[in-house]
C-alpha cells in the first residue's frame, strides 16, 4: 500500500510536469495501460482496458512506466513516446522482431526512471515476475510459445535484474547472453535517442536481422528509418502509409 502511495505521489507529479494535453481512454482490444502520442496534436492519450470486476486493475506501476514515456517525449525526444517509422518489412518475423527490439529499447530507459523515482516498487516487481523457484522451466515454455518476442524481453529482464538487484541470470541460449550485454553496454541513465539508436541497432543483428535503423526528418516528424548497412533502404520494405500525424501506438 506504501509503495502504491508513492507511485501515485510520482504520478502526478509526472503528469502536472506534461506541457501537452493527457486524455485517458478505455479500449477493448487492450490489456494492460497503453500510450498514443501524438507529436503534431501536443496531446498524449493513456489507454485502458474496459473495467471488469473479474479482471484485476492494471498496476500502479504501469500507469508510471507509461507516463514516463510520455515525459521523456516531451524533455528529450518525441520518438520515446510516437516510435513511428518511414518504412516497415514485409517479412511478419522480421516485422515484430523490430517492433520488440524498439520496445524494449525504450523500456530500458523509461525503467531506469522508474527505478530512479520509486526503487523499491521496481525491485520488487522484478523480484516478483523473475523471482520465482519455477523460472527456468516457464521461461523456457515462453520461449517456445514466442520465440519471436519473449527472448528479447528476457534479455532486457536478465540486464535489469544484473544492474539493479545483482543477480546474475542462469543458463540461456547463447544469444540470449548476448542481448543482454548489449543493454548493459548502453548506461540508461541521461537518455537520449542516440543512445536508443545505439541499443537498438546493437539488438537487431542478434535476432538475427541484417539491417540498422536511424532517426530521419518526414512529413515534418521525426520517424526511425530501416536500412541495409551499405546505406540503402531495407530491402523487402515499403514506405508506411500512416504517417506519425495520425498517432502512432507504442
Amino acid at each position: 500500500m506504501k509503495l502504491n502511495k508513492k507511485i501515485s505521489k510520482e504520478i502526478r507529479k509526472i503528469r502536472s510536469s506534461l506541457a501537452w494535453s493527457v486524455r485517458i481512454e478505455r479500449e477493448d482490444s487492450v490489456e494492460g495501460y497503453g500510450l498514443r502520442s501524438y507529436p503534431q496534436a501536443h496531446e498524449h492519450v493513456i489507454t485502458l482496458p474496459p473495467k471488469n470486476p473479474k479482471v484485476a486493475k492494471p498496476s500502479k506501476a504501469a500507469e508510471l512506466h507509461e507516463y514516463i514515456h510520455a515525459w521523456l517525449a516531451e524533455t528529450r525526444h518525441p520518438l520515446f513516446a510516437a516510435p513511428a517509422f518511414v518504412n516497415s518489412l514485409d517479412n511478419p518475423f522480421a516485422k515484430e522482431a523490430v517492433r520488440r527490439c524498439l520496445n524494449e529499447t525504450l523500456d530500458w530507459f523509461v525503467d531506469h526512471e522508474v527505478y530512479v523515482r520509486c526503487p523499491r516498487a521496481f525491485e520488487h516487481r522484478l523480484r516478483v515476475e523473475f523471482g520465482s523457484d519455477d523460472g527456468g522451466a516457464r521461461d523456457q515454455l515462453m520461449m517456445e510459445e514466442d520465440p519471436i518476442a519473449f527472448p528479447i524481453t528476457l534479455a532486457l529482464a536478465d540486464a535489469q535484474n544484473w544492474k539493479y538487484l545483482g543477480q546474475h541470470a542462469g543458463n540461456r541460449p547463447e544469444f540470449i547472453p548476448r542481448m543482454t550485454d548489449a543493454f548493459l553496454r548502453v548506461p540508461p541513465e541521461h537518455p537520449t535517442i542516440g543512445k536508443a539508436t545505439i541499443l537498438f541497432n546493437s539488438l537487431l543483428p542478434i535476432v538475427p536481422l541484417s539491417i540498422k535503423v536511424r532517426v530521419v526528418e518526414a512529413e515534418g516528424m521525426a520517424k526511425w528509418m530501416l536500412y541495409e548497412p551499405n546505406g540503402q533502404v531495407a530491402a523487402g520494405s515499403k514506405v508506411n502509409e500512416v504517417g506519425l500525424g495520425k498517432g502512432a501506438a507504442r
